[in-house]
């Protein structure tokens, strides 16, 4: 009966496990910080007579460290219009998914580092 016990403690165990890093991959990545600049390109799709306009950036990003990472990402918007040049925002980027999401920030947000890079940057 004790064995029984192990066996089960020891699967739940690598279950848990399992699961924590599927939502580390899935979920997680690693914060950098960018200065909207141009896109790169605007593209377009027809759904149901509405335009959806999708605009393509490629643009360096900066962690709280100031390593940088090349982040290729595209916006949508309800309005069809390219985001704001000069606003701050905060990428979340993982190696095997690449730019998972991204949230404007204020400049205060971000730290020293990552500021001064992107400053030398622009």
């Amino acid at each position: 009966m004790k064995r029984f016990k192990w066996i089960l403690v020891a699967l739940v165990i690598l279950v848990a496990v399992g699961i924590g890093i599927d939502h580390q991959i899935t979920y997680g990545g690693h914060a950098y910080y960018i200065k909207v600049s141009d896109p790169i390109s605007k593209s377009g799709s027809a759904s149901q007579g509405a335009q959806s306009v999708f605009y393509k950036y490629d643009q360096t990003g900066f962690d709280d460290q100031g390593a940088s990472q090349r982040l290729q990402f595209h916006s949508v918007k309800s309005d069809n219009t390219p985001l704001k040049k000069g606003v701050y925002l905060k990428v979340i980027y993982s190696k095997e998914k690449g730019v998972k999401s991204y949230t404007v920030v204020k400049r205060s947000q971000i730290a020293n580092k990552a500021l001064t890079k992107i400053d030398q940057y622009q």
